[in-house]
């Protein structure tokens, strides 16, 4: 057994060995194959980065100069200079914004920008001439440039001699323009001490017409004719100074902005004061239109197609009328007046004014109008009375029997509106007139004519009975598409005694762009010697716009005028041309309802009415 024990250990030892051998041949196998894969794959690599260099451009050579470069224009050569000053190229940047300038037409920033390049560019390059004849001119058209904080102090002073340049001269680089309205000229004159502009060029504008452009070489003073101008009109210009090469060296006004030379306040005291003279054309028209008034020239028409009734057969109908002209003065203060024929010359009076007023406004808040003016009692008759303005072609019954539609007093009146919050207004109007008068065709009967249709009571031009004065105003509170209205009258209408008329009414009204809604309600109190009479009178009006060119619309009247009369009318309002502003107000309604009168009877309303305001 101890014989044999040697044997067992050499087995095992040979064993052993084998085992290593074989790994050691394994692991140089895998070694070799991993050194193989690498390699292989180092040559892919190599392959195909030899593949990208052979299809990769050359390296770029040295930029051309900017003459090589005839296609671009100044506004390049600055950016391409602008590009090599970040990449610290100095003398590529200066060479490139003197190009720049020589190609010209560089407007006035690009001029800037310019300088500001070759300033920098020589400062850092030491050429302390070139950078200071660079900064006189860039503080020339920015005097107020901080460029030369980019450079070291070391670098500064061609920076101090331009400064100082300036300091010594009062007049800095610029260019003034005024106009002189009596010669109908405008003057320019230009501060150059560096004799650096070469023409100045004005264009000159009138009423929104197009520019008229003149050019003058520089001098001293330079005049510019103004042609086809009125005393006072307004006259936009825009002026500037050019270099040589077109560059533009400064400005007065913008193409797009240019200056507004108005009517000053001594110019208009000139006007104001000068008398019409004789062998002159025109009288004192003249001298409304020198003073500049704005006049625009306006209207509506109603035509209708009615049914048969009493009075006539069924036809047509030129209800309304009316031209109306406007004159506007200096913003503040404006007249208005309306000429109108109803129905044609069918009957005798056809023909009046519905208004004649003139408004001064002090501010928004505080609006005078003195003349012959719509009372503003109510909304029919200070926002709805114009056929083009109301949805429905017949006017509520409380027109007719309680607050006259169309009423218009002769007197003064205050008005205006307060902005409270952004999307709600107060407004107000108060006026004093001479108010409602019964007519009495007999005054020397010693009888009092009283409680009359309050209708019969209008155009009361002249108090020459009596001279008490009526008053009354509207209290309106606008919260975004809501408008309410409290207003109120009271005067005496009577030529003999005093007796007394009172008016109180309600208005709400709501509109958006697909519904309307409007309601308003009115009780009148007249007094008689027996009693005093109660008129009352109210309308619901509600319409939908589902679409832009169509609107259909129903309407309740209700009125107590010593009996009860009520009515009830739908009709449908057509837009032709919904889209264009200039139509807004076309309309063509058709319109039937019925009317249910006091003593039982009924009687149907039915018409086609075309509308139109201009």
């Amino acid at each position: 057994m101890k014989l044999g024990s040697p044997g067992r250990a050499a087995v095992q030892s040979r064993r052993a060995a084998r085992a290593l051998s074989v790994t050691c041949a394994l692991s140089l196998m895998v070694t070799f194959a991993l050194l193989g894969a690498v390699a292989k794959r180092a040559r892919a690599q190599a392959d195909r980065l030899e593949e990208r260099a052979d299809d990769a451009p050359a390296p770029p050579g040295p930029l051309p100069p900017p003459a090589a470069m005839p296609n671009l224009d100044a506004n390049a050569l600055l950016t391409l200079a602008e590009d090599a000053m970040t990449q610290i190229d100095y003398a590529r940047s200066r060479e490139l914004a003197s190009a720049a300038l020589a190609r010209g037409k560089l407007d006035s920033d690009g001029l800037v920008r310019a300088y500001r390049l070759i300033a920098v560019s020589s400062a850092q390059l030491g050429e302390d001439r070139a950078a200071e004849e660079a900064f006189i001119r860039l503080f020339a058209l920015e005097p107020d440039s901080t460029i030369s904080t980019r450079l070291a102090p070391q670098r500064r002073s061609s920076v101090l001699n331009a400064r100082g340049f300036w300091s010594v001269r009062r007049d800095s680089f610029g260019m003034d323009v005024s106009y002189a309205r009596r010669e109908h000229q405008i003057v320019v004159r230009v501060r150059d001490p560096l004799r650096w502009g070469h023409a100045v060029h004005v264009w000159y504008r009138i009423g929104g017409r197009a520019y008229v452009k003149q050019v003058h070489p520089i001098s001293q003073e330079m005049l510019f004719d103004v042609q086809s101008l009125k005393a006072t009109d307004p006259v936009e210009v825009y002026a500037f100074l050019v270099d040589d090469r077109e560059n533009v060296l400064t400005e007065f006004g913008g193409e797009r902005d240019p200056h507004l030379f108005g009517l000053g306040e001594g110019e208009l005291e000139e006007f104001l004061r000068r008398d019409i003279r004789g062998g002159q054309t025109g009288s004192y028209a003249l001298r409304l239109e020198e003073l500049g008034v704005e006049v625009g020239v306006h209207g509506y028409l109603s035509l209708e197609f009615k049914e048969a009734s009493e009075d006539s057969s069924a036809g047509f109908d030129m209800h309304h009328v009316v031209a109306m002209i406007r004159a506007a003065f200096q913003h503040a203060v404006s007249l208005e007046f309306a000429l109108e024929y109803e129905h044609l010359f069918r009957a005798q009076g056809d023909f009046y004014l519905p208004h004649a007023f003139m408004d001064v406004k002090f501010a928004e808040q505080l609006i005078l109008r003195a003349g012959w003016f719509e009372v503003p009692v109510g909304a029919f008759n200070e926002y709805l009375y114009p056929d083009f303005l109301r949805i429905t072609g017949t006017g509520p019954l409380f027109t007719r029997y309680v607050i006259p539609g169309l009423w218009s007093e002769v007197g003064v009146q205050l008005r205006g509106r307060f902005a409270l919050t952004g999307i709600t207004n107060l407004t107000y109007a108060v006026f004093v007139v001479n108010g409602l008068e019964q007519p009495d065709e007999n005054r020397m009967d010693g009888r009092v004519a009283e409680g009359g249709e309050i209708r019969t009571m209008r155009y009361n031009i002249n108090d020459q009975y009596n001279g008490d004065k009526a008053f009354g105003g509207r209290l309106g509170l606008e919260i975004d598409e809501f408008d309410i209205g409290v207003s109120g009258y009271s005067g005496r209408y009577t030529i003999e005694r005093n007796r007394r008329l009172s008016i109180g009414d309600v208005d709400l009204s709501y509109r958006d762009q697909y519904l309307t809604i409007r309601s308003e309600a009115a009780l009148a109190w007249e007094q008689t010697t027996d009693e005093v009479l109660h008129k009352f009178g109210m309308y619901f009006l509600v319409a939908g716009r589902p679409i832009p060119w169509i609107e259909p619309y129903a309407q309740y009247d209700f009125a107590d005028n010593n009996g009860v009369e009520h009515r009830v009318l739908g009709g449908v309002a057509l837009y032709p041309f919904p889209e264009q502003r200039s139509t807004r107000n076309l309309r063509l309604k058709s319109e039937c309802g019925v009317d249910f009168l006091p003593n039982g009877k009924e009687d149907f309303i039915w018409f086609f009415q075309l509308t139109t305001g201009f």
